[in-house]
């Protein structure tokens, strides 16, 4: 099961995960490789990758499965949500 939000990490915890202005385009393998390392959501590895809600959400799907990024209104935090079929 996956948690409902990623909470917020300390500046020298940060590590570079992808470029949130390169979603959908050059940072897509980064963004999947980092889903299914960290996640084990293996069913990402080929999706369909594009922005809604004015570019504040990154949305994966594969047809029968989707996984959705959604910036918080101070584009600090990031709700991950996944929902399988």
């Amino acid at each position: 099961m996956l948690p409902d939000f990623i909470k917020a990490v300390s500046l020298k915890d940060l590590v570079y995960l992808f470029r949130w202005g390169n979603i959908p385009g050059k940072d897509n393998g980064k963004l999947i490789e980092f889903l299914t390392r960290k996640f084990g959501i293996d069913w990402v590895k080929t999706p369909n990758v594009d922005k809604i809600d004015e570019g504040r959400t990154i949305r994966l799907t594969d047809g029968n499965n989707s996984l959705s990024l959604k910036l918080n209104n101070e584009t600090t935090k990031v709700k991950l949500r996944n929902q399988c079929r």
